[in-house]
């Protein structure tokens, strides 16, 4: 019984100070430092890291979900090759009230109005698109969605909505995109509406 004991003891401590002496070899080997990420001069939420290693060399190493939010784009893994996909649709908004004419300045009031998107340049599988326009405040005032059946590289889609502007600011008119009938919806085109003071 002792015996069984002095070599499971012996085996931990083996194991243990073979552990403490790769992890200082990595340590000794890298060292990292983080890093600040800044998109059109907006800091996004997650730090990079910067590995330096003793032959001069140096890595840079970014959060990927992050940069490609801030830049709207499309991310996704494909586990069975170990590969990132970034995909960046261009997605083109523009806004026609009823009697045709193009705008993006308001006055407070309720309009209703088209929001003509073109989409090209989708080299990935797209299941559903949406619209949502949020106040100067952040509220969700209006939203729009559809499920796609067949994918295209390039289509339009001009779905009809309406808003009451109360606010005088910037309303955010979001087009976002998912891959998947389960997968959450991903921002991948901005375009504002400026509501003028009466």
């Amino acid at each position: 019984m002792r015996l069984k004991r002095f070599t499971v003891l012996a085996l931990v401590l083996f194991l243990f100070g073979s552990v403490t002496v790769f992890a200082d070899d990595v340590y000794e080997y890298y060292k990292g430092k983080p890093v600040q990420i800044l998109v059109n001069n907006q800091e996004i939420s997650s730090n990079g890291l910067i590995i330096d290693d003793k032959n001069g060399g140096s890595r840079t190493m970014l959060p990927l979900r992050a940069i490609a939010s801030t830049l709207q784009a499309l991310v996704s893994y494909d586990s069975s090759t170990q590969t990132v996909n970034v995909y960046k649709p261009n997605v083109h908004m523009a806004f026609q009230a009823k009697d045709k004419t193009v705008f993006s300045v308001v006055t407070r009031g309720e309009y209703e109005f088209a929001v003509f998107s073109q989409i090209d340049s989708l080299k990935t599988n797209v299941s559903g698109i949406k619209i949502e326009v949020e106040d100067p405040y952040g509220n969700v005032v209006a939203s729009k969605q559809k499920e796609l059946t067949e994918n295209k590289e390039s289509f339009w889609w001009a779905p009809t909505i309406s808003v009451n502007f109360k606010y005088s600011g910037d309303y955010a008119v979001h087009f976002f995109m998912k891959t998947s009938p389960d997968s959450s919806y991903v921002l991948v085109s901005e375009k504002m509406i400026t509501c003028l003071s009466d």
